[in-house]
């Protein structure tokens, strides 16, 4: 049985409409080959793993992901040069010249996942009205809506760097409902973030459903679950009833 479509819905960006934390790993593989004489004889996959690691620390921590979103090349000479550190091959100066390239690499990679765009057209041609909700800088989260046309797309764009708070703050979602004209039981939000894109918008009455592009599973956090599990954007259409 199909699901009725909401008058709604809610969507993050990243990862769920273009591909960016998905490609971290591969453009740290490329940048420990293309750097591998400055870093010591470190085996690739030791450097990569050593970043990843500590860049999954740098980011637990909800107050500093929060006020770091907002510089992320900042961040990424943070997270390398503890990586550095911990590899005992740190210095500054090749530290910052790393992260510049990385930096410009993951900008590079950035893709649109496929069929994504044309599911959001989907929705707007069956009557549904669109928001992105997006947390991180006003600066980057733009770059990546100019760059691959998004804005004419959606009917309104909430991004954290333009607000005083972003996902998992109820505020963030109560203005997009707000903006749509749209009551939460109405509405749906889609994204990868089990928390910001599923769990929090729930408490609201908003119906959360989840992009589990790594196909992790899930497990019942207190009984709580997404409305729908999906592995990509497009799965989401043959769920729908669409007029």
């Amino acid at each position: 049985m199909k699901l009725s479509s909401p008058r709604a819905i809610l969507l993050d960006l990243d990862d769920t409409i273009l591909a960016f934390e998905s490609i971290k790993e591969k453009c740290w593989n490329i940048v420990a080959v293309d750097y591998s004489a400055q870093l010591g004889g470190i085996p690739p996959g030791e450097f990569v793993s050593t970043v990843m690691k500590c860049s999954e620390w740098f980011w637990s921590d909800a107050e500093r992901g929060r006020a770091w979103r907002q510089d992320l090349g900042a961040a990424r000479v943070e997270i390398l040069g503890m990586a550095m550190g911990e590899l005992g091959i740190y210095n500054e100066d090749t530290c910052r010249q790393i992260a510049g390239y990385y930096s410009r690499l993951r900008t590079e990679k950035i893709e649109l996942i496929p069929g994504a765009l044309d599911t959001v057209m989907a929705f707007r041609k069956s009557g549904i009205k669109t928001a992105l909700i997006t947390n991180g800088s006003s600066e980057s989260q733009r770059q990546k809506i100019d760059r691959f046309g998004l804005g004419e797309h959606f009917d309104q764009i909430l991004i954290e760097g333009e607000n005083d708070f972003g996902k998992p703050d109820e505020r963030i979602y109560r203005k997009a409902l707000n903006g749509l004209g749209i009551e939460a039981e109405d509405a749906w939000m889609i994204g990868d973030n089990i928390v910001w894109d599923v769990l929090a918008p729930q408490k609201l009455g908003i119906k959360g459903i989840w992009v589990d592009y790594r196909n992790q599973g899930f497990k019942s956090r207190n009984g709580r679950r997404p409305f729908l599990r999906i592995n990509s954007l497009p799965e989401i259409l043959v769920h729908m009833d669409l007029h």
